[in-house]
């Protein structure tokens, strides 16, 4: 059940329906805490919302999780530099 509505939280990223795809992956969250892909699909949609903090937070999780994940660890990598860079900016 958790596979199939991960795989619709993409589908629905994909075609640009955010809140759809944030609403699956907490669906998933629901039921598996440690669920890295919903965490991190969670995290990308918050990064792309503005929400940078709770972005790493959910990609930290993830990543805690994942390890090894190359594309986990880039939008780990990203979520925690907006912030830096928002702040730095005059």
């Amino acid at each position: 059940m958790s596979a199939a509505k991960l795989q619709e939280a993409f589908g629905r990223f994909n075609a640009g329906d955010l809140e759809g795809a944030e609403r699956l992956c907490s669906d998933v969250l629901a039921r598996e805490h440690g669920n890295a892909d919903a965490l991190h699909l969670q995290g990308v949609i918050r990064m792309m919302s503005g929400r940078a903090g709770e972005a790493a937070a959910l990609l930290a999780r993830a990543a805690a999780i994942k390890p090894r994940d190359a594309k986990l660890l880039e939008n780990l990598g990203l979520g925690f530099g907006i912030p830096w860079a928002l702040a730095s900016r005059p």
